[in-house]
Formats: structure tokens, C-alpha cells, sequence
């Protein structure tokens, strides 16, 4: 492909994505396709010789969008946004026309040092302490894949800061030994990527119980600080939530700060989805409430900050701490003296692509005014959503309504009902929700403000496609009730010995024999396929 070729092609692309996302409304949001659909659409070998643009270009109808979850559908509801921009789209473009690797200083200056102004930029906005600063204090910010890596790196490096204090208390330290008493905690409505990101770390996890609204507060925390201090154990981490997944429910900063700092652990706080909402000042006490003891902050500017896919932001209140425990080394990385921080040793990645130009583009050709807007106007319509599941007496709202997140159910029928409506909105394929389980074994589903082009006409036939199932699903959930109980089939094992699971992944109580074996298989080095 020539130059000449290539600028007519970019234009086609352009051309189609303009198109795809003005006609986005066409389209169902999920796919009718089945596992598999894509082998017998294209050959089982590359081509020998190359095929044309024209044909390239014709798959992506042919091949490639029927079997496309289309998360931009003003329609599709679940999980959580995934920013899309056209200023991130374009920034995309140029990042990856210069195509630089950020390994060091010499290896892209522009990359490493735009990174430090847009993470500096954007700690202004959330008013983080100048501590958080990489010019004004002794900590900073780093773009990262995502606010588990945030855990992930910063969990590591709460852990070797704690086995050196040990060493310090303790010359003959038995190291092995000291890891396996080291503890962190989180909530049981933590995202449970935070466990796999302990597990990781080989620190062992508890997830510890809510309140009534999902929030974590501090005396569950002290109190299970005290039973591992008891048992002879060693508190290091704690991971506190604004915004949970399921609920986006704001855990108790001030309490669970206080708690951290008596015991001196570090307080991490993972706002993935919530985070970008406190650029708006009326949201902003969510964080200053505890900010002084907060070691750490983490959110995704790729989920409500219109930065595209991926584009994690983490800072921390102590730099060195981060880069000690994450060190990359080799002679070829070495690069000439500067004070300038090498964020290959902050995050996990020891090759970095040029993403803060992405997120410079959104900050400078949308303002923080137009962030604002965009934010606020999502949990408008969320308010929206809020007033129609008021308005019909067949649903209630199963937990309070934060952000742009609607958790919901239908009365009566117990979860059989809700479980039956998310099942027929599902199969009819023109809304997409998922479910989820709240603390007290309730069903609802989780209805999410998703799209950036999302209209208070979209959120109306949302519902009304909503309201559409709720009589059929309330027959059918009391169908189903009157019919025999299925018998099991013999010879079925269930190897999960744990007596509570929530939010997707288990809690403190026990732990289950496929767990063990999963972190068998981790130390052994296994990874799947």
C-alpha cells in the first residue's frame, strides 16, 4: 500500500466509522451469531497472494460486525461505559502513525513527559493533595491498562514495603513465612478482579461485608484487623471502592482512612467506572472525605472520561515506593541522568504506547466544561430511568440509584421473576442488561448509561422495551414455580465448599477446592490457553 493508496483508504475508514456510529440505532446491540460463526466465514489459511482493499474493507460487513456486541448502542445497558470520542479516535491515529515505545526518556521524551502533564493535569481536576504531584510532591501519576493493574502494582509494593519493615524488626526474618501471614482487604462488592490481582501478588484477600446500601464501613474493617493481629498476622492493604461494580455503591473513605492509618496500612482506592465523576465539584467530597489517607487512587479514563480503550490513570503518594517494588533493569535500558521518573518501573508493562496523547486531545478539544456536561447528562438520564421504574408498580428499585447506574426488579416471584425478564429482554436482542446479586441474595438488573449518544428517547424506548416482557416474565416465573423441582444428574460433584459467594467471587468465609487448585496451577506457572 502506497501513500497514494493509503490516504484513500484512511478516508474509507473514516467514512465507515462516521457511518456506523450515525446509524448505530440500526442495529441490535447483541449479535445473533453463535459460538464458532466466524470459521466458516473466512478460509482456514492466510492468502498466498494479497487480497484488495475493496474486499478487506467489504468483511468488516461480512465478517466481522455480525458477530459485534455494539457497546455504543444507545440500547445496550450493561457493564459499564466504554468512552468513544472522535478527538480519542483521531489522537489514536497519530499515536499510532509515530509509533514510539516509551520504554525510557530517549526512547520517546514527548511520550513520558505528556504523560506526566495530562496525569498532572487531571489530578488537579480531582483536587488530589500535592503530594499526589510529580513536580510539587514526592509521589505522581502513570497511565496504566487498567485500575487492576493499579491494584496489582500497588498491592506489590505494599507488600514489600511490609516484609521491610519485618526485616527491619526481625535480621532472620523467614521470608516465606512472613509472606504467608501478610493479609489485604476489600469489600465483597469489590470488582473481583481485585482478587485475582492479590492472588497475583500471592497476598492473601479478604472480602469483608457491606452495610444495607452496599458501602463498606469502618468498623468491619478494625474489627477484622483485630482477628489477624490476634492470630499473629500482618494487616498490609486495604482496597476501598467509589463506585462498586455492581451497585455503584461509595464505601465509608473516612472511616475505612482512619482505620488504615492507626494500623499503618496502605489505602488503596479503585473509582474505575465512579472516578471521572469527581471532576465535578458537587461529587468531589466522595474522595476528599478520606483523601488524607488515601495512598493511592486509580480510575479508567476509558470508561466515563471519552479517553478510548485503554487508558487507566493511577497515582500514588510516594513514587519511590512504586518504582522500588516494580523495577524493570537491564544495561540496554539505561538512559542519560534526568530526574524525570521511568514509568516502566511504575506499571507492568516495560513497552508503553503513547496514550496520554489520547487523553490530552479529549481535555483540550472538549474542556472540562464539556466533560462536565457529558458526565452530569448521564446521570440525568439515569434520574430518568430512576422516575419510570417508580412509575410503574410492577417494579421496584432494588438498591439506591448512584451515578448513571439503575439497579432494579420486578415485585413478587422472588428472583425467578427478574432472572425470566432478563432472559426474555436478552433473546428479543434490542436491549442488553445484565444482572446482578445483591448482598442480601437479591436479584435485580443493573440498567447502565452507556453510550456518549444517548438521548432521553433512547432511555424511553429502552424501557418500554423493558416494560414490554414484565407481564410474560411475571407468568412465566410463576409458571415455573408450580413445575417439580429437576433431579440432579448422578454422578454430579460440586466442588465449591464455600458457604457465601457474592458479587461473583468468594467471600472470607471459606475457601473452595477449585480455588486452591487454581492457585496451585499459578504457582506452577500455568496460564490457560
Amino acid at each position: 500500500m502506497d501513500d497514494d493508496e493509503f490516504r484513500a483508504a484512511a478516508g474509507d475508514v473514516i467514512d465507515y466509522i462516521i457511518g456506523y456510529q450515525r446509524r448505530i440505532r440500526e442495529r441490535a446491540p447483541l449479535p445473533a451469531v453463535t459460538p464458532g460463526y466466524l470459521r466458516h466465514l473466512v478460509p482456514a489459511e492466510a492468502p498466498e497472494q494479497p487480497d484488495s482493499w475493496a474486499d478487506v474493507l467489504a468483511d468488516m460487513e461480512r465478517v466481522i460486525q455480525p458477530g459485534m456486541t455494539h457497546w455504543h448502542s444507545p440500547q445496550f445497558h450493561a457493564f459499564c461505559p466504554l468512552a468513544n470520542s472522535p478527538p480519542a479516535l483521531l489522537a489514536e491515529m497519530l499515536a499510532h502513525g509515530l509509533s514510539c515505545v516509551g520504554l525510557n526518556w530517549e526512547a520517546a521524551p514527548a511520550c513520558l513527559e505528556l504523560e506526566m502533564l495530562v496525569l498532572e493535569w487531571v489530578a488537579k481536576l480531582l483536587q488530589l493533595p500535592d503530594a499526589f504531584m510529580t513536580r510539587t510532591g514526592t509521589g505522581g501519576g502513570v497511565i496504566t491498562g487498567s485500575a487492576t493493574e493499579g491494584v496489582l502494582v500497588t498491592v506489590i509494593a505494599a507488600r514489600e514495603r511490609a516484609l521491610a519493615r519485618l526485616r527491619a524488626a526481625d535480621p532472620e526474618l523467614d521470608e516465606t513465612v512472613a509472606r504467608g501471614r501478610l493479609v489485604a482487604f476489600t469489600s465483597c462488592q469489590a470488582n473481583p478482579a481485585i482478587q485475582r490481582a492479590a492472588a497475583t501478588a500471592e497476598v492473601r484477600l479478604r472480602a469483608l461485608p457491606t452495610d444495607s446500601e452496599c458501602s463498606w464501613r469502618g468498623d468491619t474493617l478494625r474489627q477484622a484487623v483485630e482477628e489477624e493481629l490476634a492470630a499473629g498476622n500482618v494487616p498490609i492493604y486495604v482496597v476501598a471502592t467509589l463506585g462498586t461494580t455492581s451497585t455503584c455503591a461509595f464505601d465509608r473513605l473516612d472511616e475505612l482512612g482512619a482505620v488504615c492509618r492507626q494500623h499503618e496500612m496502605w489505602l488503596h482506592v479503585d473509582a474505575a467506572y465512579a472516578g471521572a465523576a469527581l471532576i465535578c465539584p458537587e461529587y468531589r467530597h466522595l474522595l476528599q472525605c478520606g483523601v488524607q489517607d488515601v495512598t493511592s487512587f486509580s480510575f479508567n479514563a476509558h470508561k466515563w472520561l471519552l479517553v478510548n480503550f485503554d487508558c487507566g490513570l493511577l497515582w500514588v503518594r510516594d513514587a519511590s515506593q512504586l518504582a522500588e517494588a516494580n523495577r524493570i533493569d537491564a544495561p540496554y535500558l539505561d538512559t542519560a541522568e534526568t530526574t524525570l521518573p521511568n514509568f516502566r518501573n511504575w506499571s507492568l508493562a516495560l513497552g508503553r504506547r503513547f496514550r496520554a496523547l489520547k487523553l490530552w486531545f479529549v481535555l483540550r478539544l472538549y474542556g472540562v466544561s464539556g466533560l462536565q456536561e457529558y458526565i452530569r447528562g448521564h446521570v440525568q438520564l439515569a434520574r430518568q430511568f430512576e422516575e419510570l421504574v417508580r412509575r410503574d408498580e410492577r417494579f421496584e428499585l432494588a438498591a439506591p440509584v448512584s451515578m448513571g447506574v439503575v439497579c432494579f426488579r420486578l415485585r413478587g416471584a422472588g428472583n425467578a421473576a427478574t432472572a425470566e425478564l432478563l432472559r426474555r429482554v436478552s433473546e428479543a436482542r434490542r436491549v442488553y442488561m445484565v444482572k446482578t446479586e445483591l448482598p442480601t441474595g437479591q436479584l435485580a438488573a443493573r440498567f447502565v448509561v452507556v453510550s456518549r449518544v444517548t438521548t432521553d428517547r433512547d432511555i424511553a424506548v429502552s424501557w418500554e422495551e423493558i416494560r414490554r416482557h414484565a407481564d410474560a416474565a411475571l407468568s412465566g416465573a410463576a409458571a415455573d414455580s408450580d413445575r417439580p423441582p429437576a433431579v440432579q444428574p448422578t454422578g454430579h460433584v460440586e466442588t465449591c465448599t464455600c458457604t457465601t459467594k457474592r458479587n461473583g467471587f468468594m467471600t472470607d468465609k471459606t475457601v473452595s477446592e477449585r480455588w486452591r487448585m487454581l492457585m496451585l496451577l499459578h504457582k506452577v506457572g500455568y496460564r490457560g490457553h
